[in-house]
């Protein structure tokens, strides 16, 4: 029988435990705000109901995490006005989006109404498939390429920044 009891850990865990023990990291009520209440934190503000949410004109310049504008002043659209006001902004025809040719203008048209009408206005792929007669897959398919170009290529994000605005200030 060993006198000191031991722990049998595999590899980093056991010298993590045994660095805790050897009190080699600090402790997280060292640090400053981590006594202090929620309330209490510099970006706290009081809220006057359980379901309010930020009001956009206290923070004009709040944006989402990616740097989206606020979904309150996206104007909420169903998948006909969308279409129509994403031909008007885009140039391009809904005729030549539903055809069955594949240029590049036809691509980059369907991949920008994807990504924009799923991802951005939160309508249903399969509804954007039926309209344009595409299999629920391919529109998919698009989505993804557009979010991913979304994240890697800035002319393509601005473009859809600029065809957001321009879909969402149309009356």
């Amino acid at each position: 029988m060993p006198r000191h009891p031991r722990l049998f850990l595999a590899g980093a865990t056991y010298h993590v435990c045994c660095r805790v023990a050897r009190g080699e990291f600090r402790s997280v009520a060292e640090t400053r705000w981590a006594n202090a209440g929620v309330s209490e934190l510099p970006w706290w503000t009081q809220a006057h109901h359980v379901d309010e949410i930020a009001d956009a004109d206290r923070h004009p310049g709040a944006t989402t995490f990616d740097g989206l504008r606020l979904a309150e002043e996206r104007a909420e659209l169903e998948l006909d006005e969308f279409v129509r006001r994403f031909e008007a902004a885009s140039g391009n025809a809904f005729d030549d989006l539903a055809s069955r040719f594949r240029s590049p203008e036809q691509v980059r048209g369907r991949i920008e109404l994807s990504t924009l009408a799923a991802g951005r206005y939160g309508l249903r792929v399969r509804d954007i498939a039926a309209l344009i007669n595409k299999h629920r897959n391919s529109v998919t398919k698009w989505l993804n390429k557009g979010l991913r170009r979304e994240g890697t290529d800035p002319e393509f994000k601005r473009r859809l920044d600029d065809l957001d605005a321009e879909i969402s200030s149309r009356c």
